[in-house]
């Protein structure tokens, strides 16, 4: 640990800061820290204390397991903020690293994760970071040796949200050097993490190498960039009101697909304009922003004139397609799914899907939830008067499956009419080949009776009586990538 000397009189920049970020909360809202125990973070508790009563106030620590002495540090932490007053919360990640991943990366968002759910469990409304003027540096710097955009070097931001907890960064106007100042007129302790030095770390080799040449030799670098960054971030929030006022003028919902593109709208932006709108749909999606790179082939395969051509673009586990004039980004695989998903010819589908399958007993329920198949059948009574639907006596049938595709499968659409296989009826209603094999269809005593997207065998329906409609839903829709 590192200790202080005897208190002197106190600067007042860390008290102001804090001072101006929470005044405008009211004052009922309980606000937590993120306290890790080293310097920036002991000062940022501190000052609140100076501006809050400790009853509104609640230190959060998480112990990410990696250094010998962690344990030591939360009990550092928990003492330091009982001095004050402050109750005081620890949580111990559970998690490691994956391989090949980074450590940094890693430990960041597992200590938001911490954070966030600490604070809610306990009722805060906001959570208090200790992020300075030299971490925005460092992170400005980082970020433009990576090809970063706006987004990325607009960097730290002093107010911002995660998972709908307001998060402040109070002390983001000061240089490390004056909270360590104030921390040593204030008699403070703090620990020191080692990792700090370790120059293997990019961030650690630009705080220890980059910024001190800097200050060399521009010095007037630290005074500007705020304005340069306030430009950037002005910059971003047009692009993202104009991205947004376009987004909204091509998306559709489809009741098949969810949210959507609408492939010749989008194609009636201006170029420049399309690749904003496809980053800006896909982050409403919950998808990873993707590299320039990938992002530049998915625009390249969309606007391709061809119209037989495939589009297949995988991104964050999911796979983007084109069907007629929809763009669709289909979600994660669920093993079952997966595991019954093999070529996407119909003349496969039976290879590919024989071992996917349920025994059903139906005993009355609307939803029946079907994990082996990845997806919910949907029984619904039908109630007007003449309006088609399943016979009851069908649903209730002692050798009841629901199951994927084996091949061969024809079915009945009008009563006297012929039985015609599935390939063509899929084609006629233009369900998208990759999507075909995972539609289930729902056997009784042997004898098809439904197919998911096309519905009852004509011969199994009943005009009066008691009877049903059916309806698949998906967890979600499962892609394979297509041959090309």
């Amino acid at each position: 640990m590192a200790s202080s000397r005897r208190p002197g009189r106190a600067e007042a920049g860390p008290v102001d800061a804090v001072r101006a970020a929470t005044a405008p909360l009211g004052p009922s809202v309980r606000i937590a820290v993120a306290f890790s125990g080293g310097l920036d973070s002991t000062v940022l508790l501190h000052a609140a204390t100076r501006v809050l009563p400790p009853d509104r106030l609640l230190a959060l620590h998480v112990d990410h397991g990696l250094q010998a002495g962690s344990a030591g540090w939360a009990r550092h932490c928990a003492s330091q903020a009982g001095a004050l007053g402050v109750s005081c919360l620890s949580r111990r990640l559970e998690t490691a690293p994956l391989p090949g991943q980074s450590v940094e990366a890693w430990a960041r968002e597992a200590r938001y994760g911490a954070l966030v759910a600490m604070a809610r469990d306990a009722g805060a409304d906001v959570l208090l970071t200790a992020h300075h003027a030299d971490d925005r540096l460092e992170t400005f710097l980082l970020r433009l040796a990576r090809g970063a955009g706006l987004d990325g070097l607009v960097g730290i931001e002093a107010e911002s949200s995660r998972d709908g907890l307001k998060l402040l960064r109070p002390l983001l106007g000061l240089s490390r050097s004056r909270i360590e100042a104030w921390a040593r007129e204030q008699g403070l302790c703090w620990v020191e993490d080692p990792s700090n030095a370790d120059e293997r770390l990019p961030r650690n080799a630009i705080r220890r190498q980059l910024v001190p040449a800097i200050d060399r030799i521009l010095p007037s670098l630290r005074e500007r960039l705020p304005d340069t960054i306030d430009a950037l971030r002005e910059a971003r929030d047009r692009l993202q009101e104009l991205e947004r006022r376009d987004l909204a003028g091509v998306e559709v919902e489809s009741r098949e697909f969810g949210r959507c593109l609408s492939l010749s709208a989008w194609r009636a932006l201006p170029p420049a304009r399309r690749p904003g709108v496809l980053r800006r749909w896909l982050a409403g999606l919950g998808a990873r922003m993707p590299s320039r790179a990938r992002l530049a082939e998915i625009v390249r395969q969309l606007e391709s004139p061809r119209e037989d051509t495939h589009v297949a673009v995988s991104h964050d586990g999911r796979t983007l397609r084109r069907h007629r004039d929809l763009v669709i980004l289909a979600g994660p695989a669920t093993p079952a799914a997966t595991a019954a998903v093999g070529s996407v010819a119909d003349a496969a589908a039976g290879s590919a899907a024989g071992s996917a399958a349920m025994a059903l007993r139906w005993a009355g329920e609307r939803r029946i939830e079907c994990p082996a198949l990845g997806g919910t059948l949907l029984v619904e009574p039908v109630e007007q008067a003449g309006k088609p639907g399943l016979r009851a006596e069908l649903l209730r049938a002692g050798d009841l499956e629901l199951r994927l595709r084996r091949g061969g499968e024809r079915l009945r659409t009008r009563p006297g009419g012929p039985h015609r296989s599935l390939k063509n009826l899929f084609q006629e209603q233009g369900v998208p080949t990759w999507l075909r094999p995972m539609l289930p269809v729902l056997w009784s005593d042997a004898r098809l009776v439904w197919v998911a997207r096309l519905g009852a065998d004509a011969d199994c329906l009943a005009a009066d009586g008691e009877r049903y409609e059916l309806a698949w839903r998906p967890d979600e829709l499962v892609i394979e990538q297509e041959k090309q």
